[in-house]
């Protein structure tokens, strides 16, 4: 091979070493800046979540219908799947701020409290969920009270006790003649039944359990027969 070729070999190797070496250092050096920013910003994000308000917080995820029951005659239901412990914390300690209130404003007025306002329940709440809930701490609006076989979440806000902790006995609720059965067929159909009936009765309706009185034992079904007829069951 001729001089000048190999002189040519031997400077572009040598351009492409130092070409190598450069690439690698430019890719190498960043690293302990970016490492910094990520740092600093990660440190800023969680002094800004803890500088927040719990209603600013909430309403990143969540826009509560409060207004519901004045439209349906029943409030809105927390389905509790999929959400995290402290989202449901702070959902549930809204609604509850939120009867507070209207308690408050009834009381004031004299005026009769709709029974199905006050309820505050999370459905589809595992045992484990509802742990966690507790670990984040009590709620300032209400109590807390897990049902484990319905996997209901139920809250009673602190407007509807009187300063000692016992049941207001001067606020004036609404009632319902009507009462509801509420029926299921077996034993594995009790945590649907338990939820259907909580929910009602936490909400002010009278409610009758029947359970395990599926047609395959006749005789089950029949003594259950009085109470499904009874004139004041409005709905089976």
């Amino acid at each position: 091979m001729p001089l000048y070729r190999r002189s040519l070999c031997q400077l572009g190797r040598e351009c492409s070493r130092r070409s190598l070496i450069q690439s690698r250092f430019v890719a190498r050096t960043p690293l302990l800046p970016f490492r910094l920013c990520q740092h600093r910003h990660i440190s800023c994000s969680g002094t800004k979540l803890n500088s927040q308000s719990p209603d600013e917080i909430l309403s990143a995820f969540a826009n509560l219908d409060h207004s519901r029951v004045k439209r349906a005659g029943f409030p809105e239901a927390v389905f509790g799947q999929g959400k995290t412990p402290s989202q449901i914390h702070l959902i549930l300690d809204s609604m509850a701020n939120n009867v507070n209130e209207m308690i408050d404003a009834a009381s004031e007025s004299d005026s009769i409290v709709n029974s199905a306002s006050t309820a505050i329940i999370a459905t589809r709440i595992d045992k484990s969920v509802y742990d966690e809930v507790l670990e984040i701490g009590p709620l300032k609006n209400g109590i807390m009270q897990y049902h484990e076989t319905a996997k209901i979440l139920s809250v009673r806000a602190n407007a509807l006790n009187d300063v000692n902790g016992n049941e207001r006995t001067d606020l004036k609720f609404s009632t319902t003649q009507k009462s509801v059965v509420v029926a299921c067929a077996g034993t594995t159909d009790l945590p649907v039944a338990e939820e259907a009936a909580l929910t009602l009765s936490l909400s002010g309706i009278q409610v009758t359990r029947v359970y395990d009185c599926g047609v395959a034992g006749l005789h089950r079904i029949l003594t259950a027969l009085p109470k499904l007829r009874d004139p004041s069951v409005g709905c089976v």
